[in-house]
C-alpha cells in the first residue's frame, strides 16, 4: 500500500542517522506518477552518494555557520545591553 510522500501517494527512502534522527533525500522520493526500476533506482543512489550528500553536507554546514553568527551576534547584543545597564546604575552624585 503507498504511503503519504509529501501528501502524495508514493513511497521514500529514509536514511536513520544514529542520533535517532531521519533523512529523506528527495531525489529517492518516488510519487505515483514516478516508475520505478531498479536500474533507475541504483542511479538516483548513485547520484546521491556522488554529489547529493556532498551538496547536503554544504547546506547544512552553511546553515550551522549562520546559526553560529546569528548566536554569536546575540550574545554580544546582550552583553552590551548588560554593560550599558551597569554604567547607568552607577552614576557619581556630586554634593
Amino acid at each position: 500500500m503507498p504511503l503519504p510522500c509529501n501528501g502524495e501517494k508514493g513511497f521514500k527512502f529514509v536514511l536513520s542517522i544514529p542520533d535517532g534522527s531521519e533523512y529523506s533525500p528527495q531525489n529517492l522520493t518516488y510519487k505515483e506518477k514516478d516508475t520505478f526500476s531498479l536500474s533507475g533506482f541504483f542511479t538516483r543512489l548513485d547520484n546521491f552518494l556522488e554529489k547529493g550528500l556532498d551538496e547536503e553536507f554544504q547546506t547544512e554546514k552553511a546553515i550551522f555557520e549562520n546559526e553560529k553568527k546569528e548566536l554569536a551576534a546575540v550574545q554580544q547584543s546582550l552583553r552590551d545591553r548588560k554593560s550599558t545597564r551597569l554604567n547607568s546604575s552607577h552614576k557619581t552624585i556630586s554634593y
